[in-house]
């Protein structure tokens, strides 16, 4: 339930609708800049992307999405289509495994 404040090369962030995205080359006075706008907002952007959170990345959504792909495994259903940010983490999941 926290604002994001980042300053990062990875763009999967959002538009602002959950924080505010800095690139990596941000001066103190942007960082500076970037932390006041979202604490006054803080309670606003915190649900925002706790929402998000729930919607994209929980528990339920991660279940439904790998029934999908294991039911096109087992040539039960079509091909999913998922975002790249899904395939990215699921990637990655995997491979530590």
């Amino acid at each position: 339930g926290l604002p994001a404040l980042t300053a990062t090369a990875f763009d999967q962030v959002g538009t602002g609708e959950h924080g505010r995205y800095l690139s990596p080359s941000a001066s103190k006075e942007m960082i500076t800049s970037g932390m006041a706008e979202i604490l006054q907002r803080r309670e606003e952007l915190g649900r925002q992307a706790r929402d998000h959170v729930v919607r994209h990345h929980g528990l339920e959504t991660f279940a439904d999405r790998y029934e999908q792909l294991y039911q096109w495994c087992l040539g039960r259903g079509s091909k999913p289509k998922f975002d790249e940010t899904w395939k990215a983490d699921t990637i990655n999941r995997i491979q530590r495994s």
